[in-house]
C-alpha cells in the first residue's frame, strides 16, 4: 500500500527455545501469522503490559541497526517523512492524522479504530464527568 515505508512488517524467523520471548502473546501471534504488516506512515502499538510492545519496538530497532534504548545509529539525530512506531497511553499522540492503530492482546493483533481503543474511552469518560470518575478512584 505504502511503498515509501520504513518498516513495512515484521517477520519472526526463530526464537531460541529458552527464550522468555516466546512467551509474550504479541510474539505469538506475528510468529502464527508470518508477518505482521503495516499500512500507514504512523503505526501504534497499544495493549496491556506484558503483552510484548516494548519487545516489537526494540527487535525493530536492533533489526535496522539502531540501539533499542532509542537514538540512532550514529546518536544524530534527524526528522523525515519515514515511518514511526510508538507504543504509547497517550489518546493525545494516538490522534496524529492517518495514523494506524494496532491493538495487541491476548486474542491477538488487529487494527482499530482511535476511538474504540482503552486509552480514549477512559479519557473521554474523565472529560465527561472528572467528579465522578475522581469519586470511583478514592472510594
Amino acid at each position: 500500500m505504502f511503498s515509501n515505508l520504513y518498516v513495512r512488517g515484521i517477520r519472526i524467523k526463530q526464537i531460541e527455545e529458552d527464550s522468555y520471548y516466546k512467551y509474550l502473546p504479541a510474539i505469538k501471534y506475528i510468529m502464527d501469522m508470518d508477518e505482521l504488516q503495516f499500512n500507514s506512515n504512523v503505526t501504534f502499538l497499544v495493549g496491556e503490559n506484558g503483552i510484548g510492545k516494548s519487545t516489537l519496538i526494540e527487535a525493530i530497532a536492533v533489526a535496522m541497526g539502531f540501539n533499542p534504548e532509542g537514538g540512532t545509529k550514529n546518536f544524530s539525530f534527524s526528522t523525515n517523512d519515514s515511518q514511526f512506531i510508538i507504543a504509547t497511553h497517550s489518546p493525545i499522540l494516538m490522534a496524529f492524522p492517518g495514523a494506524e492503530v494496532l491493538e495487541l492482546s491476548d486474542e491477538g493483533i488487529k487494527s482499530i479504530s482511535y476511538k474504540d481503543t482503552e486509552h480514549y474511552i477512559i479519557t473521554k469518560r474523565f472529560l465527561d464527568a472528572p467528579e465522578r470518575m475522581l469519586g470511583e478512584l478514592f472510594e
